[in-house]
């Protein structure tokens, strides 16, 4: 169980790093995709829960440390998205590709509202931030699909050594 542990923790530390210093380049007016949102997803979904939730809980920290404003709030998110998908996760198959896509969805849709609600009482609500929040939902939901189905193909490839 330490092990399983240690391999979340490395795995969110490579997509921390990644978040941080190469996603903003692929931000789109001013919005700039979540790499972590779809790491949560599939770290609770295939993974055991407690280990997972509590990996993304670190990982939200160490991500609000670059944004200071709003500290923990990422952390919240990942917690709240995490016991979404636990609890969607539970009535269907492991491997349930409607699930999923649920999954995603809505957890796209409240990490878009939190931030929403999050940034309109710190800031407040305008249309710009509105528009961002939606191009935001739209971004991420994109970039999650895209991003999950890539980590589900490379969790799934198997290097086979034969000796002639």
């Amino acid at each position: 169980m330490f092990f399983m542990t240690l391999w979340i923790a490395i795995q969110g530390l490579v997509f921390l790093y990644l978040q941080i210093f190469l996603v903003p380049g692929i931000a789109v007016w001013n919005v700039t995709p979540s790499l972590l949102l779809p790491w949560v997803i599939y770290t609770i979904w295939k993974k055991r829960f407690i280990n997972g939730i509590s990996v993304a809980f670190g990982i939200g920290l160490m991500f609000d440390v670059m944004a200071p404003e709003t500290f923990g709030l990422h952390a919240l998110i990942f917690v709240t998205i995490g016991i979404l998908i636990d609890i969607i996760r539970q009535p269907f198959e492991a491997d349930s590709v409607i699930a999923m896509i649920i999954a995603i969805g809505v957890s796209n849709l409240v990490y878009a509202l939190i931030s929403l609600l999050a940034l309109g009482l710190l800031n407040g609500f305008d249309g710009v931030l509105v528009s961002a929040g939606a191009i935001g939902l739209a971004y991420n939901l994109l970039f999650s699909f895209g991003v999950f189905w890539v980590m589900q193909f490379l969790s799934r490839l198997r290097v086979i050594i034969s000796h002639d």
